[in-house]
Formats: structure tokens, C-alpha cells, sequence
């Protein structure tokens, strides 16, 4: 949505700036590069009648339109114009505020318009300093030590601008694993080891590897697309899979909800089942072998362990709320504390507090906006000048943000007129 808007006022003359930490794209770039969603059709989409000519993308062409083709054909052409013409500025956003006035200040007989908006962004130098010093190691020493330590701190630039649009949208920052999507105890300091994962982080190749038991926390969407990424580590020998949520029926929701790929929710469905019915399979073959067992001879059930049940390679924990997170110093997993409410398990058939020592935890709960770079302009209830492609209420998808950008183009228009 953002590039659209930037795409749109760009053509049209004006200065535009986009700013943000990473390459333009966002959760379409995602999926167009995710193996299990690249080949996937994309249901309602809608682009904008200027992106189409600019890009001459015609979806008419094609038999279906997946994620991979209105990537390639569409959305990365706008990228790639937007970064060559300097509209793009890959910093991380720090602040936006007004260059002079208060939130209580007015100009008499004037629009607070008048005031620019200053948006700070922040660049950090080290990892250039670093690469800079692997090539010519006898810079450390023309520089200094000093100079160096004070280069690892962020540096802050800004730039001035009449209009701001907050065009972040609603997936800015992943919510964590405990009660109310905050940080259940111990889990902000365990965060920083590399064991916990949220929102897309998702390192499929170091699970493969080094991984053999998981905790997939949540059951949306994104849980769903990563519980497939685990399909090809769920088949081999000793690997298992943990998903809790506090629902009390696993992807019940998502399965329900008609804005879901049909295919990524047949194949949730195809998955647990499937592992459910294996598993089911085993124990009756466990419970044959244990009547045989029970037939033996006392001395021969001396020399043969009985049979045990095997585990399930899916568990699902529904109901459960994670409370704490633990790591003791001489164990390299992480211990998940499970709780379960007592109106939650009225037939008292389930323990209400469970430990699970995991290799990993991946945080899939949700997101939310983050406005901590905006509390200056937050702090009144119109800042004119400012918008925001504002999703409450409405459903996340290309249509309906599009709805947004019109009606953020149309408000532009109203400060503004065309030369």
C-alpha cells in the first residue's frame, strides 16, 4: 500500500520519501518467495489503475494470478523504480514529530500546517565501519579506538516534510507468547539467546539441522503456513511438534475463516490428521503387543520391557496459556511453563500445569501497531497533515487496502491541488 501511494504521488511531481528498515514488499514479498505460498492464487486482489500502466501488468493474461507472478510483474517493478529514482530511504524510522510547535500550540489564524513535520530515522554505522575495516584492516588505527566505539551508537538524520502518511500497517510488531500477547515471565531476557522466534522469523534450515523438538505458539495464519514449513522436519525419526493456544479448539477460527486460502487450510487439515491417524494406528499396535506381553510367563516378562505407548509427533495443548519461560545453565533447551485455568478444564481430565524442555519456541500470536514513533503527534486527536491507512474494523486484504490509499489520496487532495 505504500508503494502505491508513493508510486502515485511520485508520478504526479511531488517530493515522496518512503522510509522503513527493510526492502519494500512487505507480506507480498513473503509470500511470493515462501515455497509453500509462491505458486498460490491470489483471491481478490486488486491493484491500482496507475500501478497497471506504469507496470503494464495485465492479469487477463494469465490463467491465474499467484503470488509469485503480481510480485515479479507488479509490485517489484514499482520497488525497483522506487529505489532507483531515491524515493525509497532504507532507515530505521525513529520519530515523526512537528519542527517547532506543541501539541497544545497553535498559529494564530493559521493551519498548524504551516509547521513542518520533521521525521528522524537512524542509521547504524557499524556494520559499514566493519565491512570498511575487513578490507583495509589498517584503518583501525588511522581512526582510532574512540572513534570507533562512538560509531556502534545509532545516528540520527531527518528530513522535513509538509504531509506524513503512516502506511506501516498492521503487522508492525509481533505480540509475544504470554497472557494478553505480552512477555510471559522470564521470556523478554531468554528472548535475546536465539531460541525464540516471532512473527516471520522463521529459520527453516537451522530447525532442519540442529532441531528436534518445536512449540509452535498460536493458531492463525502464519502458525498455519509455518506448521507446513515443518511438514518435511516432522517426518524424520525423534522430531516433535508442540502447538498451543489458548482457544480451546486448535485453528478452529482460521479453518472457519472465509478470507483463508482454501489450500493452506486443506493442508493444516491434512497434517494433523494425518499424524492423529498414525498415531492412533501405533497405539493399537502398541495395545496388541501389551496383551501378549501380559500373557507371557512371569520369567520371560522379567527379560522383556513392556511395551510402552509412543508419543504423538503433533500435541496439541488447547486451553493453555504459556506463563513462564526458564533455561538452566547446564541444559541447552528452553522449559515452556503451560498453565490451564480451572474454568477451562471443568472435567478436571487434563493437568492444569505443564513443563516442556524445547530446542525452540516459535511465536506465531499475532501483531499489532506500534506508535511509540508517533507519540508526539498522537498526543492530539488531529494533527492536520497527518494520516494513516487506518485497518480497524476492516478486513486485511490488497482490496480493502486499496480502499485506504483512495481515501488517503482524496484527504491529500484537499491540502493540496494539482499545478
Amino acid at each position: 500500500m505504500a508503494m502505491e501511494l508513493a508510486l502515485y504521488f511520485h508520478l504526479e511531481g511531488a517530493m515522496v520519501k518512503m522510509i522503513g528498515p527493510q526492502a519494500p514488499g512487505g507480506k507480498i514479498k513473503r509470500m511470493a518467495e515462501n515455497i509453500l505460498s509462491k505458486d498460490r492464487v491470489c483471491e481478490r486482489m486488486e491493484l491500482s489503475p496507475w500501478g497497471r500502466e506504469f507496470t503494464t501488468f495485465n492479469s487477463e493474461d494469465l490463467e491465474a494470478v499467484t503470488y509469485e507472478n503480481i510480485w515479479n510483474q507488479y509490485y517489484k517493478k514499482i520497488a525497483a523504480f522506487l529505489s532507483s529514482e531515491r524515493v525509497f530511504v532504507p532507515r530505521e524510522l525513529i520519530r515523526v514529530q512537528k519542527q517547532f510547535l506543541h501539541p497544545e500550540e497553535e498559529i494564530e489564524n493559521r493551519s498548524r500546517l504551516v509547521d513542518l513535520f520533521r521525521v528522524t530515522y537512524g542509521l547504524n554505522a557499524s556494520g559499514l565501519v566493519e565491512e570498511q575495516l575487513a578490507e583495509n584492516p589498517e584503518l583501525a588505527e588511522k581512526i582510532g579506538s574512540e572513534i570507533l566505539e562512538s560509531l556502534k551508537n545509532q545516528v540520527e538524520s531527518f528530513e522535513d516534510f509538509d504531509l506524513v502518511v503512516d502506511a506501516r500497517g498492521p503487522f508492525q510488531t509481533p505480540h509475544r507468547m504470554g497472557a494478553g500477547y505480552d512477555y510471559a515471565l522470564n521470556e523478554a531476557a531468554l528472548s535475546e539467546l536465539g531460541m525464540i522466534y516471532y512473527g516471520h522469523e522463521f529459520p527453516v534450515e537451522k530447525i532442519e539441522k540442529e532441531y528436534k523438538t518445536v512449540t509452535l505458539v498460536g493458531d492463525g495464519e502464519l502458525a498455519a503456513i509455518q506448521l507446513c514449513l515443518l511438514e518435511k522436519w516432522l517426518a524424520h525419526s525423534g522430531h516433535e511438534l508442540n502447538i498451543v493456544t489458548h482457544q480451546s479448539s486448535a485453528f478452529e477460527k482460521f479453518l472457519a475463516d472465509k478470507n483463508q486460502s482454501i489450500g493452506l487450510k486443506t493442508k493444516v487439515r491434512s497434517i494433523i490428521t494425518q499424524y492423529m491417524k498414525d498415531w492412533r494406528i501405533e497405539c493399537e499396535n502398541i495395545e496388541k503387543e501389551i496383551l501378549k506381553w501380559r500373557e507371557l510367563d512371569p520369567h520371560e516378562k522379567a527379560k522383556i520391557p513392556r511395551p510402552e505407548f509412543p508419543d504423538p509427533k503433533i500435541k496439541l495443548y488447547e486451553g493453555y496459556t504459556i506463563t513462564s519461560v526458564d533455561k538452566l545453565t547446564d541444559r541447552d533447551q528452553l522449559f515452556l511453563t503451560l498453565e490451564l485455568p480451572a474454568w477451562k478444564n471443568s472435567d478436571n481430565d487434563r493437568k492444569e500445569l505443564i513443563t516442556l524442555a524445547q530446542d525452540c519456541a516459535l511465536v506465531c500470536t499475532g501483531f499489532e501497531k506500534d506508535d511509540d514513533a508517533l507519540k508526539s503527534i498522537k498526543k492530539r486527536e488531529v494533527e492536520p497533515g497527518f494520516m494513516e491507512l487506518d485497518w480497524a474494523g476492516k478486513s486485511l486484504n490488497p482490496t480493502q487496502g486499496l480502499e485506504l490509499v483512495k481515501i488517503c489520496i482524496d484527504e491529500i487532495f484537499t491540502f493540496f491541488s494539482k499545478g
